[in-house]
């Protein structure tokens, strides 16, 4: 059995996976007892395409659902923030030892030099998710239980708290968290829940490894890797504030206190990398806010963690790649190391794929969609793929055929870039299985 799952296609088990319990959470929906009214099947299978994406479109509303229904759409989002791949090898390494098969495509899955470390890495993952989920839901709740009934408020808290950790932003409240823009301790809980979530497990990893090394008087360095997802996610966060601030003046933070404003566009700056938690109306916000919001967004969050988008290393690679070209070098460097090729490559191909996709899901969108406008078509595109979740109003217009779309580019979005990459291996390799690389006559081409 082992080795026969080796020779599987890991972004095809990826992909199957997600169906799968795609396909169980949209059956789970149709039971009465998790929805207030009738529903068509192909509505409950892209809201269960949406939350299991960690995207947040949806067709019907999500209070349409009852209290049952909003567990199992919970369930969803835990499952999808976290990765099947990773719970999978999670409880695989509780009931024993992990075999080299599944280490060998966990580590392929999740981008590791090592696969001896998968276990220790995914048992990291776990703990790390249930200790800032279960500290988010305590600090949610006190804000809530003003509010609801305690119950209820315990269950909003932990809905919130998992929704936020896996950069889902999806709320069961009209107009995401609108009502709740002054509320400074939800806003920087759920920024707190955000951050840990999109900044990566590998990243978090090393910050307790240098935490524990102070402790211990020893010297640590931070890896190329942790240094771009830090200094990277620094950046963006700070341009899109200081953006947000200037776009908005007038428009959506023109009621608000300065302190507010600073700190509402903090939030949606951090929100907008992923996750799609709103506390402005989308009708009321700058078609310049939307743009840039679809930009960060497709940047996105850290690798190996819940957020989507290309991730910030590629974003950085391609940059430095730039850099190079224009300065004639030969070889791509950051922060004084040199950046093997084939990664290079990989991130350009991540990137080239990235755009096809969305243009090329656009291109029929603007087919099927006659009755959308070209900017609502774009944002719908864009949103969809970068599993940020944010609508121009127009996600329940969609047709039979552009829901369908619209759900497959959601899980496209969700599965990685990275695994298409390993599956667009798998059939660029075709019959030749040996790996071995040849050379070929160099000649250059026009530019």
């Amino acid at each position: 059995m082992g080795k026969k799952l080796s020779h599987i296609a890991p972004g095809f088990i990826v992909f199957l996976s997600f169906a799968v319990v795609i396909l169980l959470g949209a059956l789970a929906l149709m039971h009465p007892a998790c929805r207030l009214e009738p529903m068509s099947f192909l509505d409950l299978l892209f809201t269960a395409t949406s939350v299991t994406c960690v995207t947040g479109l949806f067709t019907v509303p999500i209070d349409q659902f009852t209290t049952m229904g909003h567990a199992v759409i919970l369930a969803l989002i835990q499952i999808g923030g976290l990765g099947l791949i990773t719970l999978s090898v999670f409880l695989i390494s509780l009931l024993g030892n992990l075999g080299l098969s599944t280490k060998l495509m966990a580590g392929q899955l999740l981008d590791l030099e090592e696969s001896n470390n998968v276990r220790d890495i995914i048992l990291f993952i776990v703990r790390l998710t249930l200790m800032v989920e279960l500290v988010g839901a305590v600090l949610a709740f006190f804000v809530f239980r003003d509010h609801f009934p305690t119950g209820y408020a315990w269950f909003l808290a932990f809905f919130h708290s998992i929704s936020a950790f896996c950069n889902s932003g999806i709320t069961i409240f009209d107009y995401s968290l609108l009502l709740y823009r002054t509320n400074v301790i939800l806003l920087l809980t759920t920024m707190g829940l955000m951050l840990f979530g999109g900044f990566g497990f590998i990243t978090w990893k090393e910050i307790v490894q240098y935490v524990r090394s102070l402790s211990k008087r020893r010297r640590h360095v931070f890896s190329l890797h942790t240094k771009i997802i830090i200094y990277g996610s620094a950046v963006i966060i700070l341009w899109t504030t200081l953006l947000l601030l200037t776009l908005e003046d007038k428009g959506a933070f023109a009621s608000m206190s300065m302190p507010n404003r600073i700190l509402n566009a903090f939030f949606e700056a951090v929100s907008f990398r992923s996750a799609g938690f709103l506390t402005m109306v989308v009708e009321n916000m700058q078609p310049a806010t939307l743009l840039l919001a679809l930009g960060v967004s497709f940047i996105g969050s850290s690798p190996l963690s819940t957020g989507s988008g290309i991730k910030i290393t590629t974003f950085v690679v391609i940059l430095a790649a730039v850099k190079a070209a224009l300065a004639g070098r030969m070889t791509v460097r950051i922060s004084n190391r040199e950046l093997v090729p084939v990664q290079v490559h990989k991130a350009l191909a991540i990137m080239m794929i990235s755009i096809f996709w969305i243009v090329v899901t656009t291109f029929f969108l603007v087919i099927t969609e006659p009755n959308g406008t070209f900017f609502q078509i774009v944002v719908e595109s864009v949103s969809a793929f970068t599993n940020l979740g944010i609508s121009a109003g127009f996600t329940n217009h969609l047709s039979v055929i552009g829901k369908m779309i619209i759900m497959m580019s959601m899980l496209v979005g969700r599965v990685g870039s990275i695994t298409m990459v390993l599956a667009l291996r798998q059939l660029a390799m075709g019959e030749d299985r040996s790996g071995i690389e040849y050379s070929y006559p160099e000649e250059r081409v026009m530019f």
